[in-house]
Parts: C-alpha cells; structure tokens; sequence
C-alpha cells in the first residue's frame, strides 16, 4: 500500500545496542545523539542485587524509525515506562539472541538489570519460565508493581525517580526474605565457571549447578560459559582496530574461527563484519586501541 501525501517514511536507520555485564551504561557500539540517558548511582546495600540502573529517553522525528538490535547480555530486566503509555511494567527474561526493536516516537522508560544473585528474590519466579519472556510485572508482584511504576512515572525530578525505585526495591527485597542463600551460591559458580574452573573444583555436582542455574539465571551453565566468552569477545573487539578474527577466535577459547563465527551468529543475528559496521567504538570513544 502506497504511503498518503504528507505520511512518507523516511528510510529506516539501524543501530545495535549493547550492555555487557560491568558497563554502567550503553556500551560505545551504541550511538543515539538524540537519546539523554542517566545511569542511576545503585546504593550500597543494593549493589549486590542491581547491576544496572539505566533512564533512557529519546524523541524519534516524525515519519522515522529506527531497527535496533538488542544484543543479549544474559541478564533478567525490570522495564518501567515513563511516558505513561503502558499499562504496567514488564520482567524481561534472560535470552540468548538478539531483539529486534523498532523504535519510534517518543519512548522513555527505566531498564534495571538484576544480579544472579537476586534475579529470583525480586522476581518472585523461577527464571526457567521466565526464558526469552516479556511478563506482566502484575502477574508476579501485584498491584505493588503498578503502584511502584505509578510513583516512578510520577516522579518530578531523577532524585524523586530513584528514591521511589530504591524504596520499592527494599521492600520487595524484605519481603522476599533477602537474598537466598541458593542465589548468592549460583552468583558463585556462574562466576568460577567463567573462569573455567570445572564442577570438581567448585565443590557441587553437574546436576546440582544445573538446578541452581535454571531456577536463578534461567540459563544452562553450557549457555552461559558460551555466552561470557562472546562477551568477552566483545569486550576485545572494542580494543582492536583491525581484528585479526582466527587469532581472537582461539585467545577466547574457541577451538577455530568457523566455531566463533557459528556463535557470533546465534548470539548477534548477524556476521561480525556486519556488526562492525553497526558498532560505534572508535578511538574517539574507547581509549587504548590496538592494531590488531
């Protein structure tokens, strides 16, 4: 169907968007000049159950659109939107593939990433069920979800913002009986497991690191080893100018280059040429560069 006089579209632009784990905010590969974003400071008795508080807004012009790609990070998020246009906030669940969201008009909103350690207190669900999943936060918390994101799109100011978030998370926190022990333990594997370390030396059987995965990361531990090394892939990428792919793909762990790139594919939905292009982290955004 043609488009009406006066209601062209302008040709869609792309960009990716990444947050890997210890970035406080949009990685460099993200750029959207129009976009203000504020890292909100976690307080101290928060920081092991956030990872990241993050307030995006950005005014898209008229008849544009923009395809953005949302690398996976592996992490359970809140999302609460600001602008009053969604009925209740939603848990995003852990995935493993990129997200393609088409961004347009005026979006504004709250994205908080939660710790392993915490994933399931907060939530309030196991995170098997929660896979790849957009949930009602009202499915799981009640109407205590819509009351907090009613004070959060109500508040005048980020000051006001953060502490209506940081009280409706203490609450839910006591409420839940504080961080389980099972979850603080699955924080600690998934942690010595990216490092390599085998179920011998972390004192549990396969079986049982299968459980606590599931239940508070909603991955398997062979996911989430394939997933912090293509992170930390990612991490390199942003140090190199000029990558020599064979090389990086056996300093990471992988066996060949062909074994990263099947990888790369399932984790990006694209080549790591494409991604390339896509990614914005020149020397004039991420210091230390190298030649290769």
């Amino acid at each position: 169907m043609a488009d009406r006089p006066g209601c062209q579209t302008e040709p869609q632009a792309r960009r990716l968007f990444v947050g890997l784990p210890g970035d406080t905010g949009p990685g460099p590969e993200t750029v959207a000049p129009q976009a203000e974003t504020d890292t909100l400071s976690v307080p101290p008795d928060l920081r092991p159950a956030i990872r990241q508080a993050l307030v995006w807004r950005e005014a898209v012009a008229p008849h544009r659109r923009i395809v953005e790609h949302v690398l996976p990070d592996g992490a359970v998020r809140l999302w609460f939107d600001l602008s009053g246009a969604a009925a209740e906030p939603l848990v995003l669940g852990p995935r493993l593939e990129a997200q393609t969201v088409i961004v347009q008009g005026c979006v504004a909103g709250l994205s908080l990433a939660l710790t392993p350690a915490a994933a399931r207190a907060i939530v309030g669900a196991p995170l098997r069920d929660l896979r790849a999943q957009a949930v009602g936060f009202t499915d799981l918390w009640g109407l205590e979800a819509r009351d907090l994101g009613d004070r959060l799109t109500g508040a005048a100011d980020l000051g006001q913002l953060a502490a209506a978030l940081w009280q409706g998370l203490r609450q839910r926190l006591q409420c839940a009986g504080g961080l389980s022990d099972e979850g603080r333990r699955t924080a600690r594997v998934a942690a010595a497991l990216a490092r390599g370390e085998g179920p011998d030396k972390i004192g549990l059987g396969e079986r049982r690191i299968q459980q606590l995965f599931v239940e508070h990361l909603g991955l398997s531990p062979r996911e989430h080893r394939r997933l912090w090394r293509w992170h930390s892939l990612l991490r390199r990428l942003r140090m190199v100018d000029r990558p020599d792919w064979a090389a990086l793909a056996v300093a990471q762990g992988w066996y060949d280059q062909a074994h990263m790139l099947r990888d790369f594919r399932a984790f990006a939905g694209m080549t790591p040429t494409v991604y390339r292009a896509l990614a914005v982290s020149g020397p004039s955004k991420t210091a230390g560069r190298e030649s290769g």
